[in-house]
């Protein structure tokens, strides 16, 4: 989950990743909504409005604000805690996904079948291209 204190309406976005794998999870609130990436695709977005409040109570990672004591099952690496939105693309690079990645415009051109266009995509085209017989 992620939200912020002071955005109104009062909404969480969420995604579920209780594989037992490792993730890249990015929470940003832009002004108009919040929303919830993880490794580099969104997974929940909300309409929101209002400014961030500042104060002095203490931030939760990996554990329920309104109801303490419910802690994240796992283990946290590398947290960050930015002074702006970051844009898809940062969350992408952040991500460590390919430096190629676009959101994907339609699926016939997503040979890898991942969602993604990116550099995997091009290996596909290129692996079909180089096992065509072009000369007898």
């Amino acid at each position: 989950e992620f939200a912020c204190t002071g955005v109104y309406p009062t909404e969480f976005v969420k995604a579920s990743v209780s594989d037992g794998e490792w993730h890249h999870i990015a929470g940003v609130y832009d002004g108009s909504k919040l929303y919830l990436y993880v490794d580099g695709d969104l997974a929940d977005s909300e309409e929101a409005s209002g400014s961030i409040s500042t104060n002095d109570c203490q931030v939760y990672i990996g554990e329920n604000a309104q109801e303490t004591g419910r802690y994240w099952d796992g283990l946290l690496d590398e947290v960050r805690v930015y002074s702006r939105a970051l844009s898809h693309e940062n969350i992408v690079s952040l991500a460590g996904e390919s430096e190629g990645y676009a959101p994907l415009p339609n699926t016939d051109i997503d040979l890898y079948e991942d969602g993604k266009v990116n550099f995997k995509d091009y290996a596909v085209l290129a692996e079909d291209w180089l096992e065509t017989v072009l000369w007898p």
